[in-house]
């Protein structure tokens, strides 16, 4: 009896726990945090402004960002805390180490993000 609870709970508890996705947990994580930089035509080698930009860089991000080298800050904490501090939090860290594990899943909405509070994207323009 105690097995099939125990075995019953482990499949309930799989079945409650989904990697993240990109659309609709990893990308506003982005939007917050990365795109400022991670966009065309801006400082960062690619950009992570939709699920097939960032997909093939899934491996890189994980690192980048459990390494703390990503994003980049390099105030010394020992002097305040700042309101432009984009060090990812926790929560943030475990969704998209979670998200990129298995590549970021495909996105279940829209793929293009919205962009950051305070930028204007280009008008798209037809070939």
């Amino acid at each position: 009896m105690t097995t099939r609870i125990t075995a019953l709970g482990l499949i309930l508890g799989g079945a409650l726990w989904a990697a993240p996705t990109f659309s609709k947990d990893v990308a506003p994580i982005f939007n917050r945090h990365c795109v400022e930089c991670h966009r065309p035509g801006s400082v960062a080698p690619m950009s992570l402004l939709d699920y097939k930009s960032a997909r093939p860089w899934a491996k890189a991000i994980r690192d980048a960002v459990i390494s703390r080298k990503m994003p980049p800050w390099f105030a010394d904490p020992k002097h305040g805390s700042f309101s432009n501090d984009p060090t990812l939090s926790k929560a943030d860290l475990d969704t998209v180490r979670a998200g990129s594990r298995t590549a970021f899943p495909a996105p279940e909405g829209p793929s293009i993000n919205t962009c950051f509070p305070g930028c204007r994207m280009p008008a798209r323009t037809s070939p």
